[in-house]
């Protein structure tokens, strides 16, 4: 009988053992699959401010030696730049949103390009379209109710200015790139009648 009870309390002993080591295993695949997804958060987060910083890249690019350089002069780029000049020299007055706001067919191409961005990499475009609005949203205001905001000077000094501050809504990437030049501050809406009689830029 006491064979049989050591015999019985071993098996015991077994069973209690193999479940304490499944329930370990359990939990170890637990925290690696956790630790795995926090560090495919991780990676998604920084694909997303990665494409937010790069979308703020281009719009300076784009504004500095497109709009205002000689890569507008180029055929292709010409229109952009007539547009642009004509948002410079209405940027304050009556009918400044009827060359503020992006025509459809540019905005069907923004949303184009990140479309063809998300193929490749899903984060990277969410965050070039985050950019996109959070810059529509700002450069809107900027020519509109805003007009007290460090975004509203430093945009408006490049309307007076337009060889500095390219950047619209991070200031400091025209720091990185030295055309940064420290706004003024005064109320835009009292200059619109010297942003009409502002000739046309080259």
């Amino acid at each position: 009988m006491k064979i049989l009870k050591n015999i019985e309390y071993g098996k015991k002993t077994q069973h209690l053992e193999h479940r304490k080591h499944i329930v370990i295993s359990d939990g170890l695949l637990g925290c690696r699959v956790g630790f795995e997804m926090i560090l495919f958060g991780l990676g998604f987060l920084l694909l997303v401010v990665s494409g937010h910083v790069l979308g703020a890249l281009i719009l300076y690019l784009a504004h500095r030696f497109v709009f205002h350089g000689n890569l507008g002069k180029l055929p292709v780029l010409s229109h952009f730049k007539k547009l642009h000049l004509k948002h410079h020299r209405f940027s304050y007055s009556d009918n400044r949103n009827e060359f503020l706001i992006i025509p459809i067919w540019g905005k069907a191409t923004i949303l184009f390009s990140i479309g063809l961005v998300g193929l490749f990499s899903p984060g990277l475009a969410l965050g070039l379209f985050t950019f996109t609005l959070l810059y529509s949203h700002r450069h809107y205001a900027i020519h509109n109710e805003d007009n007290s905001s460090h975004f509203h000077f430093h945009h408006h000094h490049h309307h007076r200015k337009p060889k500095v501050n390219f950047s619209g809504v991070y200031p400091v990437i025209d720091r990185l790139f030295g055309t940064y030049e420290t706004p003024k501050k005064y109320d835009a809406r009292k200059k619109k009648r010297a942003d009409q009689r502002r000739p046309a830029l080259s």
